[in-house]
């Protein structure tokens, strides 16, 4: 294949009078007969030579780390303030939830200010916005409990409301930010808020006794209509994550913040329903089925099984490892199951614990044998 710059070169040759133009004639026959090899591509510069911060966008700089950790430092002193600040514990409650409204609003103003700057600034606002969430989780919470100090039945509710207003606080910053920081700040806080209103709902619809002065017998129907529903909520809230982190996810979409989604949507889907399907006979502690599960291991197994298969099978059809992991865990986690309901009880610890190692080195072989079989990329460029 003839060069562009090599022709031009022998033209400017023979018109520079350095060849004649027979001998022009024959170096354009040669070059129009060569083999064409692959350009050569430039060796990259040494990191050295590299202007300061380049090619460091995926990684934390040792001066970064420190930065967060002086951070972490000033954040805790500005608590460790207000609690010898505190002249009596009556309010401190209001004192310790106003101080986390004051760290949430000046993490979260701090965050805004670097996001639109370069990298390692938007890495920065990322993690800002992420430890704001706590913050400001704790804050409503504790506010919310000095209006209702004397009722403490208000407590799940109080913690209702300060998920919900930390969800919608991790919405804003993933959208302000989308990175890998403000994702799993997203993810975390719709499970928090799936699991607080998870509570609420069972503190309402099942309302559990237990003592001596309130025996309440065990009803069958009602124990298992609260297995199903608490299944059904769990595959809700991850079907809500789904939407949030893997649909809506902001463009343009990267390949750590889509995994990041699909890992967090599958996780949820398995452990949600494993804890339905650990729900036990626990209305009345003086009754004998006290402590049994409700649903047989089996049946329960075989649930957590076929919410693994849904997952492998997303996993093949979007050629993602994101949703490949949680149903590997799933897996194990019923497998182990039958063998502590079941093998455990009648074979002894050493076979038990040698199935756990076998189930531990399957599930691994199976898992590792798919992943190669997937495509790497999830979504497009790797997140920074």
């Amino acid at each position: 294949m003839t060069s562009p710059l090599v022709i031009r070169r022998i033209d400017a040759w023979e018109a520079a009078g350095l060849i004649d133009p027979e001998t022009a004639r024959r170096l354009r026959e040669a070059e129009a007969d060569a083999v064409s090899e692959p350009d050569v591509q430039p060796e990259p510069e040494p990191a050295e030579a590299r202007a300061p911060g380049a090619g460091r966008a995926l990684g934390v700089t040792a001066v970064e780390l420190f930065i967060y950790l002086g951070a972490a430092f000033v954040l805790g002193a500005w608590y460790a303030l207000v609690a010898s600040t505190n002249p009596s514990f009556e309010d401190a409650s209001a004192r310790f939830g106003a101080a986390g409204l004051i760290a949430a609003l000046a993490l979260a103003l701090l965050g805004v200010a670097m996001a639109g700057r370069d990298a390692r600034f938007r890495r920065a606002a990322g993690v800002a916005f992420l430890v704001a969430l706590p913050n400001l989780g704790a804050g409503v919470y504790l506010l919310a409990d000095t209006l209702h100090h004397e009722n403490y039945p208000d407590a799940p509710t109080n913690a209702l409301i300060a998920s919900i207003v930390v969800l919608v606080a991790a919405l804003g910053a993933r959208r302000v930010v989308p990175a890998l920081t403000t994702q799993l700040g997203l993810a975390v806080s719709v499970a928090t808020a799936g699991a607080f209103a998870m509570g609420w709902l069972d503190a309402v619809l099942f309302p559990r006794g237990g003592q001596e002065w309130d025996p309440r017998p065990i009803d069958e129907t009602a124990a298992l209509v609260r297995v199903v529903l608490s299944m059904a909520w769990w595959w809700a809230v991850a079907a809500v994550m789904a939407l949030l982190l893997v649909i809506l996810d902001p463009q343009p979409r990267t390949e750590g913040r889509t995994r990041l989604g699909r890992i967090a949507v599958g996780t949820t889907a398995v452990l949600g329903t494993t804890s339905a399907v650990l729900i036990r006979h626990d209305w009345s502690e003086t009754s004998s089925l006290s402590g049994q599960p409700v649903l047989e291991p089996f049946v329960g197994a075989a649930v957590i099984l076929a919410v693994s298969g849904v997952l492998v099978a997303l996993a093949l059809k979007r050629q993602s490892v994101g949703y490949l992991w949680p149903g590997g865990l799933g897996v194990f986690i019923a497998l182990t199951w039958l063998n502590v309901e079941y093998l455990a009880v009648e074979s002894g610890l050493w076979i038990a614990l040698l199935v756990e190692g076998a189930v531990l080195f399957g599930v691994a072989f199976g898992v590792n044998r798919m992943g190669r079989q997937l495509r790497p990329a999830e979504a497009g460029p790797v997140d920074g």
